[in-house]
């Protein structure tokens, strides 16, 4: 019990865990926002072009081409979680900063929406952030030095968005200590534990399965532990049931009804197909919100406006410093 007090101090427990249909909802309503912003940067880009004299066949186009949904949006996000594991790959980071990184990326799109923001942008903020939160000492130009196209400015100028959106929670417990833990205290009931160590690598697999997943936004990192030993123990090597014990039958009950259900979460998994998301991503093209476009001409016409209205108010407040003083 006091291990489970200690998370619930966290703000992971207190800000970051919801059930699937508040999920659903949060999804959803982001999406609809972005798809309405979208279109109105869309209405005012056709507008600026036509005041330029300049006329194309972008509106022809983006008609032809639907929004992309809330779910074509998770889908695109979870192709960029599995991305995140190459890149960790290639750093030879630690497991840790993997799995704190996948998991700001889907705290972010909670919050934006990828017409907003491209994920494959966000995720190399997302994995260098979390670097910095798993301690892993790394200069952002040796981080950027084995990626093509993509500068120190290109990761860091995300930086301040992302902390923006997580809340500032940095917290992340993910489910590998808890993993470990367990295969520590049950090494106490077997003389052999050559199976046991070898049941713990299956084990360690299933908990980057649900990495990918919504498990680490709905449950504890205890409770998703205790679920793959569950169902890695399946092979008879371990037997799950006698390593869990409640005082209570009602609270025994209650567990394996959580623990159940992130069994069938983790074997429901699939991973986005390739085709389906560069069809995705071909809609995006044409869809985006292009205010948060730098080289669109709806971002610099904002920009604009927003340099001319900042100059107008220090104006302003000059004018009245001056009546004061004078």
């Amino acid at each position: 019990m006091q291990d489970k007090y200690i998370f619930e101090q966290s703000s992971h427990y207190r800000n970051w865990r919801f059930s699937k249909q508040q999920l659903d909802n949060l999804r959803e309503a982001i999406n609809r926002k972005g798809v309405e912003n979208a279109k109105a940067s869309k209405k005012l880009e056709l507008q600026l072009k036509q005041e330029d004299g300049l006329d194309d066949n972008s509106e022809t186009l983006t008609n032809a081409v639907e929004h992309i949904s809330a779910k074509e949006e998770q889908l695109m996000v979870a192709f960029y979680e599995t991305k995140i594991k190459d890149y960790v790959k290639v750093y030879r980071f630690n497991k840790n900063i993997g799995a704190t990184a996948i998991i700001y990326l889907k705290r972010f799109y909670l919050h934006n929406t990828v017409l907003d923001y491209h994920p494959k942008q966000i995720m190399l903020t997302c994995l260098f952030l979390a670097t910095k939160v798993e301690n892993y000492y790394i200069l952002i130009e040796s981080f950027t030095k084995p990626l093509k196209q993509i500068s120190p400015e290109d990761v860091l100028k995300f930086e301040l968005l992302v902390s923006q959106s997580l809340g500032f929670d940095f917290c992340v417990k993910n489910p590998y200590n808890a993993i470990y833990g367990y295969f520590l205290d049950i090494q106490e009931y077997y003389d052999d534990n050559s199976k046991i160590a070898k049941l713990y690598s299956g084990v360690v697999s299933l908990v980057e399965t649900s990495l990918y997943t919504d498990c680490g936004l709905m449950f504890m990192p205890s409770q998703i532990a205790l679920a793959v030993w569950k169902i890695a123990a399946k092979d008879g090597a371990l037997d799950f049931d006698m390593q869990v014990t409640f005082p209570n039958s009602e609270q025994l009950k209650d567990l394996y009804s959580i623990l159940d259900q992130i069994e069938l979460i983790i074997s429901k998994h699939t991973s986005p197909e390739i085709g389906m998301i560069r069809e995705i991503d071909k809609k995006l093209i044409y869809c985006r919100n292009q205010a948060k476009n730098p080289n669109n001409i709806v971002y610099k016409h904002l920009m604009k406006q927003a340099e001319e209205n900042k100059q107008k108010e220090l104006k302003k407040t000059q004018s009245i410093d001056e009546d004061v003083f004078s």
